[in-house]
């Protein structure tokens, strides 16, 4: 008989990408980046603005960055080529 997959056997490592240089330099959370569950919410420290706020390590892997410095790049003036 099959096993749900909610049971034991299928548990194993949640993370299988590795992570970036980069989210290893912003990381700003209590524990090790490396120990980090992917939907734990954590403390992040914005490398170029500076900027402190809290989202999971999943969503820090699939894009979603600083919000003040997606902001500041949409108020920019670029001109149409």
């Amino acid at each position: 008989m099959p096993c749900p997959k909610g049971s034991p056997k299928f548990a194993g490592p949640r993370r299988v990408q590795p992570i970036p240089d980069l989210l290893r330099k912003e990381w700003a959370g209590a524990q090790d980046i490396d120990q980090a569950k992917t939907g734990t919410k954590a403390t992040w420290l914005c490398s170029v603005c500076g900027h402190r706020w809290v989202v999971s390590l999943s969503q820090r892997l699939t894009g979603r960055g600083c919000q003040r410095c997606a902001r500041a790049a949409t108020r920019l003036n670029i001109p149409a080529e």
